[in-house]
């Protein structure tokens, strides 16, 4: 569930000519987002992928996972992609009785009701802290020195904000500040609305690169900290009885917006080219409710964007060392950085040093240590992977706590209608 303190930047942090980037470019990467989806559900009718591996391992429990490399059609273009497909089990209901059948019938309305209405309102969580009833945060200067880490709880899961919508026929349009977090059902994109742009916080994101061990020296890196998504009808999963054994399959899916503001990182949530990801609940005809999640992407062609512009670099440090209030104080200049002639010249260290190095020890130590762009690919997908999972792990006793999902909106707890915690 979303705090009612806003942490990360909200749409109103941009600058009109970033928000007018941002929502310019929307049908853009909803298009691409429903190319990749046409390409995986061809890949996974036919069970074809070019480059497929296994991606975890789960001990004593029924889940099956694998990440894979293709190459797909997107915008008319071909686009070298990577992904991953996920199933866990999520739980099995107590029945017994000659009312078995009916009971699960119920049980698989109580999952449409779930999935498609609050999922997207309980998705993230917080982890249990200290109780400090007088607790006050420290002036911004001197967070950096403080030891109490009550002013930053650790988050898990994905903060759906929903921030602007477009009805069919209509000009993108702004939600209303009190209904940022209580995300509309998201049956209302077959009815209603064209598509619905969210801006999401995906916490505890940060990226640790050990191919040498547990011991050994790592790469970390601290990814975007969040992304703009963008949901419509195409995307959505809102079937009964789609086969012999399941009543019913039933989800939410979007496609991914690449923010307008360029950062450091040239891969992640934030920086995908093109990507979409679905989460569905499978209801079987046992009780059974399994949830299923399809990730797929551009492969990066680099991971950081180490810009060789020194107007881009001068902006970048000044708001750093400014903590922040430069852009507030002279949102000119980044303006001017973004329309630099000299932006487009980029390197990237970390994929040179991994080509480097493969070169230097004629591929060994790519083979032997792990060292090459292929496996910290997989490395990314893998964090993708224990994202989603702690996401659908978090969010199990919240979908057993609520007695009945399908009962009167008022009768539910307020945090579970305004997706906002006390």
């Amino acid at each position: 569930m979303a705090e009612t303190k806003e942490k990360t930047k909200k749409p109103t942090d941009l600058s009109d000519y970033d928000k007018d980037r941002l929502l310019d470019s929307v049908n853009h990467y909803l298009q691409a987002g429903l190319d990749l989806q046409d390409w995986w559900k061809k890949a996974w009718a036919d069970k074809d992928f070019s480059d497929s591996f296994r991606e975890s391992v789960t001990m004593n429990r029924p889940d099956y996972s694998f990440g894979f490399f293709d190459k797909a059609r997107v915008r008319g273009k071909d686009m070298k992609i990577m992904g991953n497909y996920q199933s866990m089990f999520y739980d099995q209901p107590k029945v017994v009785g000659t009312s078995k059948k009916k009971a699960v019938e119920w049980i698989r309305d109580q999952v449409r009701e779930f999935a498609l209405g609050y999922f997207m309102r309980i998705s993230d969580f917080q982890k249990p802290r200290a109780y400090r009833p007088d607790h006050k945060e420290p002036p911004i200067w001197l967070r950096p020195f403080s030891l109490d880490s009550g002013a930053d709880p650790s988050r898990e899961g994905f903060g759906f904000r929903q921030i602007y919508f477009k009805l069919p026929n209509g000009k993108p349009t702004i939600f209303d500040k009190d209904k940022r977090y209580a995300v509309v059902d998201q049956r209302r994109l077959e009815d209603k609305y064209e598509w619905i742009l969210f801006d999401v916080d995906i916490f505890d994101f940060s990226f640790d690169y050990k191919p040498l061990g547990s011991e050994a020296p790592e790469m970390v890196m601290p990814m975007q900290a969040g992304s703009y998504v963008v949901a419509d009808k195409h995307f959505l999963t809102n079937e009964d009885a789609p086969e012999k054994g399941i009543l019913g399959r039933y989800g939410v899916g979007y496609a991914f917006v690449k923010n307008p503001e360029s950062s450091l990182l040239g891969y992640g949530p934030g920086e995908f080219e093109a990507a979409f990801e679905q989460i569905v609940f499978e209801v079987h005809d046992d009780g059974r409710i399994r949830v299923n999640m399809t990730f797929v992407s551009n492969q990066p062609e680099r991971i950081v964007n180490m810009s060789l512009d020194p107007i881009t670099w001068g902006e970048r440090m000044t708001n750093m060392m400014t903590m922040g209030m430069s852009r507030r104080m002279f949102p000119f200049a980044r303006d001017l950085a973004a329309r630099s002639p000299l932006r487009a010249f980029k390197m990237d260290p970390v994929f040179m040093g991994l080509d480097m190095i493969n070169g230097l020890t004629g591929g060994q130590a790519g083979k032997t240590l792990g060292l090459s762009p292929r496996e910290l690919l997989k490395a990314f997908l893998l964090k993708h992977f224990q994202q989603h999972y702690e996401t659908i792990k978090g969010s199990l006793q919240t979908w057993r706590q609520i007695p009945d999902w399908l009962a009167d909106p008022a009768d539910l707890p307020e945090w579970v209608r305004t997706g906002v915690s006390s």
